[in-house]
C-alpha cells in the first residue's frame, strides 16, 4: 500500500505492480492485493 500525500508521483506501489499514487487520488491507498503479479 502507498499513499500520496500532496508531494509528487509514485509511479507503481512496488517494483512496477499496482496503480500510480498521483495528484487524481491524494489521500487515498493503493493497494497492491497478490505480489508477484498474477497474470490474466
Amino acid at each position: 500500500m502507498t499513499v500520496n500525500l500532496s508531494a509528487g508521483t509514485i509511479d507503481h506501489v512496488v517494483n512496477g505492480v499496482g496503480t500510480a499514487a498521483d495528484d487524481t487520488n491524494t489521500g487515498t491507498p493503493q493497494f497492491v492485493v497478490d505480489y508477484p503479479a498474477v497474470a490474466p
